[in-house]
């Protein structure tokens, strides 16, 4: 964004719309994802040219295309969203605070994964669509039983988007979707990033049988065969750290932040 490289804005793709949207969404993406975040002067209002230190910002774009202060707005709204939401940035530097949901579906362009805070029903599913086109009924997996409710859309009419996403709250369906026994059906908007919440009450809410609060449980089959897997590294690897070889089992067999929780309380202090 300097040196000649242009302004984030001026290198989007698309028409004029379509530059803003994919800013957004590129800002959104960025928010969510674990990591610290560098935004130079100017492109929190899109302006078209790179930031120069000796001259001022080019602040009468605000007056004179909505989008500019739209895109504003919607930086504002990421920031007060980043502050408030400690799923987003408490276990930045730390596998269990990051979970893939998808980044398998090539035919949509899209991107879903979770942030997790301490406490994993701590969390917030975020999904992205990199393409121009509006999903219905799209389907993604979900952490918990529970139903979940939009908390952020880049595409909102507020920040000058479509507007495609007009329902809030999306109930739980009680089917399997990949690795998660439940899922969620919502429209995805063009261009842009969702972030969702959970929505935990005394009618929907069923304690993880490895949540933190409860008692030990019996594990699922996929912890199983990591428990064996890890029986049999630490016989073959002595050198190895215990450490070492649960980060190798997580790994090898995807388990969710609550899994790897169970495997280091319970199965690590077993062997001391």
């Amino acid at each position: 964004v300097v040196h000649g490289k242009g302004s984030l804005l001026s290198r989007m793709p698309g028409d004029e719309w379509q530059k803003f949207a994919n800013l957004r969404l590129l800002y959104t993406l960025l928010w969510c994802h674990p990591g610290k975040n560098l935004l130079f002067m100017g492109g929190e209002f899109g302006q078209y040219s790179e930031w120069y230190c000796k001259r001022s910002l080019d602040w009468h774009l605000l007056e004179e295309n909505p989008l500019h202060g739209q895109l504003q707005h919607c930086i504002a709204k990421l920031n007060q969203i980043y502050t408030s939401s400690s799923a987003l940035w408490e276990r930045d530097f730390h596998h269990e605070g990051f979970r893939w949901l998808d980044f398998e579906d090539r035919m949509n362009s899209i991107l879903s994964f979770v942030r997790f805070g301490s406490n994993p029903q701590n969390h917030m599913v975020c999904l992205f669509n990199f393409t121009p086109q509006t999903l219905y009924n799209y389907k993604t997996g979900i952490p918990y039983d529970c139903d979940y409710q939009e908390v952020f859309c880049s595409d909102d009419e507020q920040f000058g988007g479509s507007g495609s996403s007009q329902k809030t709250t999306y109930p739980c369906k009680n089917q399997s979707l990949g690795h998660h026994s439940k899922h969620i059906e919502l429209t995805v908007p063009p261009l842009a990033g969702l972030i969702i919440k959970p929505l935990f009450n005394k009618q929907n809410h069923k304690e993880h049988p490895m949540s933190a609060t409860s008692p030990m449980q019996p594990p699922g089959e996929r912890v199983k065969k990591a428990l064996s897997l890890f029986s049999e590294l630490h016989q073959k690897y002595p050198e190895k750290t215990r450490q070492e070889l649960l980060n190798e089992v997580e790994i090898k067999f995807d388990l969710t932040p609550l899994e790897c929780e169970f495997l280091h309380k319970h199965f690590g202090d077993s062997l001391n």
